[in-house]
């Protein structure tokens, strides 16, 4: 049997797959822009001060962006599909009141400890305003789910990913051009991100309320709370697992080292990023297809598909991590400024675990594709864990270096466990290496 790019990997590509995969770029080039125009303007000590707050941030609301999308998308799409409306009615309000009860705790709790512990006037008054996104960014992330699950595919995409970076970008950029730059302070940056935040909530609001089906209003809520929460519990933690890996390093420099050194390695991690995007790109694409060849019981096509895939995102990632290992200082010094330059080493080697991962391939969505989210969950516990200890053992011997070394180990472990997993449950190979492979 030959190897079909259409019939494997797009299998009748739609107009929504191929927007996905241009929205997820635009997103990422978005971020690189905001990133280099805030270190420009913040430089590194400025930039230092609201990468962490930002950490911390992402520490406290991922839990809850991330179960709560899920939900919302999941169960939505499930009562609609039924006409359930009474359902759908309820699991929104039941999402929300979760959501402001979540956020209130946990802003109040930083608030408290802000105030308690906190030595820096600037990062004390960044705190202070960045509790604000805890609120913001999940019911941006709930709106949009919801979208998602009336099948307003890209529409539900839109608030999250563009319209607030884009806004975010958009306030700063018009900053700078009518104010003073010099002037500009990590709280100030950070005041227009909740800005940018408002904004998607609202515009998020606006696009899904004329979407609402009109039989909904008209039906009583009604609730099936204890499936709601299960489900919750259990993406808290996944969630939880994946800050802690994605955030440690910035937390424990924060924590060990100095506000220029959170502002400089986080240029190197955000640089980092870029090399395992295409795999990113391919699992939107391939995700929906590992389930669908799963249930089919096909095998050997999901297996070719995975291992053309990993082979296809590892040639799509080699020139971009070439350029950071050859010419990485000098993008560096054009890109961020001379202050960054000193962040090639961490760059280099977080680079490396990114190949590592991109060549390992789409191990966990193979594994949340195929039901098997628990031994995901193993995985990121063991990586999370690992990635703490090293980051306390490292940081204050090699600083941002060190940093990264924890980084990029805990980064290969996780995918090395996963993918024994997903060998162990599925006989499959998600690897370069896979055991089949494709012949066109």
């Amino acid at each position: 049997m030959t190897f079909s790019l259409r019939n494997s990997l797009l299998d009748g590509p739609t107009r929504s797959t191929v927007t996905t995969v241009v929205l997820q770029t635009s997103v990422v080039l978005l971020q690189l822009l905001i990133s280099i125009l805030v270190a420009r303007t913040l430089g590194a000590r400025g930039y230092g001060v609201y990468a962490l707050a930002m950490a911390v941030v992402s520490v406290l609301q991922s839990p809850a962006q991330a179960s709560m999308t899920n939900i919302s998308l999941r169960f939505t799409a499930a009562y609609s599909e039924s006409t359930q409306w009474g359902l759908v009615r309820g699991v929104w309000r039941w999402i929300v009141l979760w959501l402001l009860t979540y956020s209130t705790v946990v802003a109040g709790a930083l608030a408290v400890c802000v105030g308690l512990y906190s030595r820096s006037g600037n990062f004390a008054e960044t705190l202070y305003l960045s509790a604000l996104l805890i609120f913001l960014i999940p019911l941006t992330s709930f709106l949009g789910g919801a979208l998602r699950g009336l099948k307003y595919t890209i529409l539900g995409q839109l608030p999250e990913f563009i319209v607030r970076p884009a806004s975010f970008l958009i306030l700063i950029s018009a900053v700078l051009l009518l104010g003073r730059p010099e002037h500009l302070s990590p709280q100030q940056i950070m005041a227009l991100h909740v800005l940018a935040a408002l904004f998607a909530v609202v515009l998020g609001w606006l696009w899904l309320r004329p979407r609402t089906p009109v039989e909904l209003p008209a039906c009583p809520p009604l609730y099936e709370s204890d499936t709601w929460r299960r489900a919750a519990y259990r993406l808290c933690f996944m969630a939880g697992m994946a800050v802690i890996n994605n955030q440690a390093d910035i937390l424990m420099l924060g924590w060990l080292a100095h506000p220029e050194d959170v502002g400089v390695y986080r240029v190197a991690v955000q640089g980092s990023l870029l090399v395992s995007f295409v795999l990113a790109a391919v699992n939107l694409v391939i995700a929906p297809q590992i389930a669908r060849l799963h249930t089919q019981g096909r095998h050997a096509a999901l297996q070719r598909l995975l291992t053309w895939s990993a082979r296809a995102s590892l040639v799509g990632s080699l020139p971009i991590a070439l350029a950071f290992w050859f010419i990485g200082r000098l993008l560096l010094e054009r890109l961020f400024g001379s202050a960054f330059a000193s962040a090639y080493w961490a760059l280099a080697i977080l680079t490396f675990g990114q190949m590592v991962n991109v060549a390992m391939g789409s191990v966990g969505s193979v594994l949340n594709m195929t039901g098997h989210e628990r031994e995901s969950a193993i995985g990121s516990t063991a990586a999370a864990c690992v990635n703490v200890a090293l980051n306390a053992i490292l940081i204050p011997t090699f600083g941002i270096n060190g940093a990264a070394i924890a980084g990029a180990i805990s980064m290969t472990l996780w995918n090395v466990v996963l993918a024994w997993y997903v060998y162990r449950r599925t006989k499959l190979h998600c690897t370069v290496f896979g055991a089949f492979a494709p012949t066109r």
